[in-house]
């Protein structure tokens, strides 16, 4: 099946390493480079994989958090939310921080499993942490924007925390002028407070931090004129479900 939904019936896929290299209907000719090759029927249909630009994946292995209310804003539940450490913080440190490092392969291979068997092929959001952090076992089971193989794509780059006005100057500015593409929590909640990350993009220059590679997660608090300032950026991601268990809304921007 290609990425119209159209159904290539007795099609053949060329792969070549960790790449699709020709996509043949019946008939078409093989290419020269693939003369000899294995050959595998999968007796099956192949469809395109799916990409999933916002997630939390080392978080996978423990039970979905039961949240009592709703919140306004993401340093609510995180800072001032008595059952947010007993619930998510703790249990994941006990695993994931275990010294013996067949826990963390573990949950990792849980997490990439998860993925696969809902079509999953490419994810963001595993977490990076040093040389022997958590982040280190994806090795290749899925696509991971932020550690790719090689070949892959370019290697993305993020930020789940607010950045204060003086860290877009000094650590978001230059990280998009690298030119790699940038993930951003932006505005995550409801209120003021929210939605002021949002403008703390106005530089104190005139110009925008924002640019064709910047990424922007979440953005609950923007109102329906702000994605005017936004349009140079290279999308949004919507994130319905935490939206709603977390600020009881699935709104973007007004909308």
């Amino acid at each position: 099946m290609t990425e119209t939904n159209s159904v290539i019936r007795n099609g053949r896929l060329c792969i070549d390493g960790n790449r699709i290299a020709a996509l043949l209907g019946p008939g078409d000719t093989l290419p020269d480079s693939f003369t000899g090759a294995i050959e595998v029927d999968t007796q099956g249909t192949l469809y395109p994989g799916l990409i999933d630009l916002h997630n939390h994946l080392t978080y996978n292995h423990i039970p979905l958090w039961q949240l009592g209310r709703a919140y306004t804003n993401r340093n609510v539940w995180r800072m001032a939310e008595p059952e947010y450490g007993p619930n998510v913080t703790q249990p994941f440190k006990l695993l994931a921080e275990n010294t013996d490092v067949d826990y963390r392969r573990a949950i990792v291979r849980w997490a990439e499993c998860r993925n696969l068997l809902g079509g999953v092929t490419t994810g963001q959001g595993m977490s990076l942490r040093g040389p022997d952090g958590i982040g280190s076992y994806f090795k290749g089971l899925m696509r991971n924007v932020e550690q790719p193989l090689g070949g892959e794509g370019p290697e993305c780059r993020g930020q789940t925390l607010d950045f204060t006005p003086k860290e877009i100057e000094s650590k978001l500015v230059p990280a998009l002028a690298k030119g790699l593409p940038y993930f951003y929590h932006l505005s995550e909640g409801t209120d003021a407070d929210a939605r002021q990350r949002f403008l703390d993009l106005n530089r104190v220059n005139g110009e925008l931090a924002v640019a064709s590679n910047f990424i922007a997660i979440h953005c609950v608090a923007l109102q329906a004129t702000d994605y005017d300032v936004l349009r140079s950026a290279a999308g949004m991601v919507w994130s319905p479900t935490s939206n709603l268990l977390l600020w009881n809304n699935v709104r973007c921007g007004g909308s």
